[in-house]
């Protein structure tokens, strides 16, 4: 179990947010694309981090007031279509268990979508 996304880049080897990412996309035969969530207001529950280019152990940017990263969504896009499919966000603390979840869920979209 990963209590943190510093804990879950450690298990994989990342330095960044940006490598986590790569990491979970060379693990996959659809390539994963990977959103990173981040908590950053009251009434606004989740925004999305896609730069990657931060250290996965230090706070996400100044515009986040220093709020971190909270889970995880995984997507992707079916090759030959406009068809474009996420998994259900994954919060920490999570389990390589709910990263496979995950993927075994998207990889069956792709599977009954490819044209």
């Amino acid at each position: 179990m990963f209590k943190d996304v510093a804990a879950l880049a450690r298990h994989y080897g990342a330095r960044s947010l940006a490598e986590l990412g790569e990491a979970f996309y060379d693990e996959t035969s659809f390539g994963v694309n990977t959103n990173f969530l981040a908590a950053c207001h009251p009434t606004i529950k989740e925004i999305y981090y896609e730069d990657g280019g931060y250290l996965a152990t230090r706070p996400l940017p100044n515009i986040w007031a220093g709020h971190y990263c909270t889970g995880i969504r995984f997507g992707t896009i079916v090759e030959g279509s406009d068809a474009e499919f996420a998994a259900s966000d994954l919060h920490f603390p999570l389990s390589l268990e709910d990263i496979q979840e995950a993927y075994d869920y998207l990889n069956e979209l792709v599977e009954t979508s490819e044209p």
